[in-house]
């Protein structure tokens, strides 16, 4: 992918020009009712269905987009809001990790603009409200179907001009997101399940 900036002012339309695009398949948030043995089976954690991703980079920074098949709902602080989980460069550095996510974007949300950067505290399976820690603030915009994130290299530990390798998964949930099971079962990931985007230059 060639290096080229999408800054919050010229938004969704430079993401135009990338030419990876990540497609998730259609209607994995609908919600579920179907009968089983003895019982019915329901799920409505489902919110906003991802369907589209794409990533750009320049010298110092990051550019994280998704799309969403109907209008964005606002976030809320009872549920995960496309939350963005990072696994940067596994293997090259000593960070604890999340099933392999040393980071999470956008856990909590400042205001219509800033939001978190959090860091991986601990090597855990299940997460808990320490597993997470906020360590910076980003800028952020939604607007329609579409959100971007940009993310400084040097928060997630890469150098201006340096190789690098980043793993990534957008979810959503009316649930709040704590074992890596939910994200078969809770509202909608990008890729489903224990699956991962790859993005590297």
């Amino acid at each position: 992918e060639e290096m080229e900036t999408a800054s919050i002012a010229d938004c969704f339309a430079r993401f135009n020009r990338s030419k990876v695009v990540y497609r998730d398949f259609p209607k994995g948030a609908m919600s579920r009712n179907c009968k089983g043995y003895d019982t019915v089976y329901t799920n409505n954690t489902g919110r906003n269905e991802i369907i589209e991703s794409r990533v750009l980079h320049d010298e110092h920074k990051i550019y994280f987009y998704a799309k969403t098949s109907a209008p964005i709902e606002r976030y809320d602080y009872q549920s995960t809001w496309m939350n963005l989980f990072l696994n940067v460069n596994e293997g090259k550095n000593d960070d604890k990790r999340f099933h392999g996510y040393n980071y999470l974007v956008n856990a909590y949300q400042y205001s219509e603009t800033k939001t978190s950067l959090s860091k991986c505290t601990e090597d855990a399976k299940v997460m808990s409200s320490d597993t997470f820690k906020i360590c910076g603030m980003l800028e952020y915009k939604y607007d329609g179907n579409e959100i971007m994130i940009e993310i400084p290299k040097y928060a997630l530990g890469i150098e201006p001009g340096s190789k690098f390798r980043i793993l990534f998964k957008w979810v959503d949930s009316r649930t709040e997101i704590y074992r890596i099971e939910q994200f078969y079962t809770d509202g909608d990931c990008a890729p489903i399940g224990r699956l991962n985007y790859v993005f590297e230059n």
